[in-house]
């Protein structure tokens, strides 16, 4: 997910809700002005508010990330449990302060350590 995808899902899910900026900035606690830099992919939200969004859009986090899910139901249940849960709000609020370079760096990161790069 870059950022400008990610203002992009999110004014698609905002509009499906005949929402307007404004209404629902005012619904997860930050300005308008906070709203719009997510919206134009200038900025992604706090951990807090991105689960206040999935939960206003009645989405699980990975669906509203991403525009769908890439796990299983029982997969991402686990994902999404507990300490899982938290551990993955940590990561996606240091991930969102991150430089565009150091993205960058920790995606292909993890697309080799996913390939089996760690053994």
């Amino acid at each position: 997910m870059n950022q400008k995808d990610f203002g992009l899902r999110l004014k698609e899910l905002r509009l499906s809700q005949a929402l307007t900026q404004s209404q629902l900035s005012k619904m997860i606690g930050v300005s308008r002005q906070a709203y719009v830099n997510y919206e134009s992919g200038r900025t992604i939200p706090p951990a807090q508010t991105l689960s206040k969004l999935s939960q206003i859009f009645g989405t699980d986090l990975m669906e509203f990330l991403y525009g769908h899910t890439t796990r299983t139901y029982t997969e991402g249940q686990h994902l999404m449990s507990g300490s899982n849960r938290e551990d993955l709000f940590s990561l996606l609020e240091l991930y969102s302060k991150l430089s565009p370079l150091s993205k960058k760096r920790i995606i292909n990161l993890i697309t080799l350590l996913a390939k089996g790069g760690d053994t």
